[in-house]
């Protein structure tokens, strides 16, 4: 497993400074501690049902392992250049 998902978790406050508002009446909202219990139940040691496919490293927080054909595109390293800000851009905008 290389990640888990919380799920959609409104009340951690990650989107307060973006122009979408994320509530808890949206589809799959969860609440922190429903968030915190994903991602505990992801690295739980008795944990038996990871995939034969060493492909499937992600899992939901609905309890699935998604495959590379799901979450693919985000391992492009050309689009994580073209959309991820690196440290040095960071550290000059801010003057650093």
């Amino acid at each position: 497993m290389v990640a888990v998902s919380p799920g959609l978790i409104p009340g951690t406050g990650l989107g307060r400074n973006s122009v979408f508002a994320l509530s808890m009446d949206m589809p799959d909202a969860k609440t922190v501690p429903e968030g915190a219990q994903n991602i505990l139940r992801a690295v739980e040691v008795k944990r038996s049902d990871f995939p034969e496919d060493p492909e499937q490293i992600f899992l939901t927080s609905w309890g699935e392992w998604w495959g590379k054909d799901v979450y693919g595109l985000s391992l492009d390293k050309a689009l994580q250049d073209k959309w991820s800000v690196g440290k040095d851009e960071i550290e000059r905008e801010e003057g650093l």
